[in-house]
């Protein structure tokens, strides 16, 4: 006497049910590194997106200073002072230049310090003594934040180099 399947039974054997899930488990391993590798990429250039909006960001603040500098002969005949160590100038003030107040000036330091480099900026002066105070203020090593002013680590940097063509 035969076994034999009634013609109207459906189904898959257990072999074909196991290769079906290796298949699918196979496909699902390959998916995830894909997946993961893609994560991956995404985080690497979102790291490089933001460090290059921080160079743009530093680079616009000098080419600002620099749009703004006003020259003052007392301080330095050129406008622009570099000891080495610290690139100081004098710029007009940018609160002066939105409400309109006449003769407010900053004195900007930029320098390397402990592999960052940091943006001082005064607080608005307008006269001759105060002007002097801050620029002396500026050449100091660590210059205190005054209120009004400020001191911004604004770019991680080895080392800079200065080249400007004066004349």
């Amino acid at each position: 006497m035969t076994l034999r399947r009634p013609p109207d039974s459906r189904g898959f054997t257990l072999i074909e049910v196991l290769v079906a899930l290796s298949l699918l488990a196979l496909l699902a391993g390959m998916g995830w590194q894909g997946i993961s590798g893609l994560i991956r990429a995404r985080e690497h250039t979102q790291t490089r997106i933001d460090a290059v909006a921080r160079v743009q960001t530093t680079l616009a603040q000098w080419h600002t200073d620099l749009d703004a500098l006003q020259i003052v002969p007392t301080l330095d005949p050129a406008g622009v002072r570099w000891d080495g160590r610290v690139l100081r100038w004098v710029r007009r003030s940018v609160q002066a230049s939105q409400v309109g107040v006449e003769g407010g000036l900053q004195v900007v330091a930029w320098r390397l310090e402990e592999g960052t480099w940091r943006r001082w900026l005064s607080a608005p002066v307008r006269t001759p003594g105060e002007l002097q105070q801050a620029w002396q203020t500026a050449a100091l090593p660590a210059p205190a934040a005054p209120v009004g002013g400020g001191d911004w680590a604004v770019q991680p940097l080895r080392s800079w180099r200065l080249v400007y063509f004066r004349g």
